[in-house]
């Protein structure tokens, strides 16, 4: 299981390419594009273990403050595509008038997320930018010494096989640990994207439990704005449509997770 060189060219590449002055964040695509490459950044420095050294903690703490200022603005952007597809009762009885209220609420929180995250990649743009060029200068330009290179070579393999294990011993799945199981199926899968030989099956199957858990997470958190924002009566319908989608998500989500543990991980079904 060696390591992609242009796998990690790549992503370092992308990742600094989002940090360019240009960005102004404005579209949601930016957005992803940023956060994704900070996560994947995180999962290469933690596969290769350089976060055992000064230069990879440093790389991972300017990099984690970019990441979650923009997690809230990427949130924010999912919820609303998600919003622009309910409809109202188009009857008068104010459910139209609360997809305008979810909207509406949701694109002021994005515009104070957006500028906090903008503040922050002014302040930690350099330094991130700097330490990670000093990662990837060790990681791709240090084949004279080959005792590290082997290391290099051999940590995402064990860090793969930790993970694995990990995801196929969880406990059983509820609403309290399904999130926390996707961040490690989705450390997992991005360091199996940057290795040579890597199990495509798996790979893509880990992506669609990683997207049906994170579609759940989404409208959960979405249930929870509505119901702070919305000043409705119980029956509204967007509360219910809400409600009855995070139910079917979570329904998806478990069934598909805990197929993949059977077929591709080893792992059963947890009582």
């Amino acid at each position: 299981m060696a390591l992609n060189k242009d796998k990690v060219r790549e992503i370092f590449r992308d990742f600094s390419r989002s940090l360019r002055h240009r960005s102004q964040l404005k579209s949601p695509k930016e957005v992803h594009d940023l956060r994704t490459g900070s996560r994947r950044v995180e999962a290469l420095v933690h596969a290769v273990m350089l976060d055992e050294r000064r230069v990879g903690r440093q790389s991972l703490k300017a990099v984690r403050l970019i990441r979650r200022k923009s997690g809230k603005v990427r949130d924010m952007d999912v919820l609303a595509d998600y919003v622009s597809g309910l409809e109202g009762g188009g009857e008068g009885d104010g459910e139209d008038e609360c997809v305008v209220q979810l909207i509406g609420y949701l694109g002021k929180e994005r515009l104070k997320a957006a500028r906090k995250l903008r503040g922050s990649i002014m302040e930690h743009r350099k330094a991130a930018r700097d330490r990670l060029k000093r990662c990837s200068s060790l990681l791709l330009h240090s084949s004279e010494e080959e005792d590290l290179e082997r290391q290099w070579q051999s940590n995402p393999m064990v860090v793969a096989v930790q993970l694995f294990v990990e995801v196929s011993d969880w406990p059983r799945l509820t609403r309290a640990n399904m999130h926390s199981y996707r961040l490690k199926v989705k450390e997992l899968y991005y360091i199996l994207q940057m290795v040579e030989g890597s199990n495509a099956k798996l790979v893509g199957r880990l992506g669609e439990v990683k997207d049906a858990i994170g579609e759940w997470h989404d409208w959960s958190e979405l249930q929870v704005i509505a119901a702070q924002v919305l000043d409705h009566a119980p029956g509204c319908k967007v509360l219910q449509h809400i409600r009855t989608t995070v139910s079917a998500k979570l329904h998806r989500a478990l069934l598909l997770t805990n197929e993949v543990r059977r077929e591709c991980l080893g792992g059963e079904d947890r009582p």
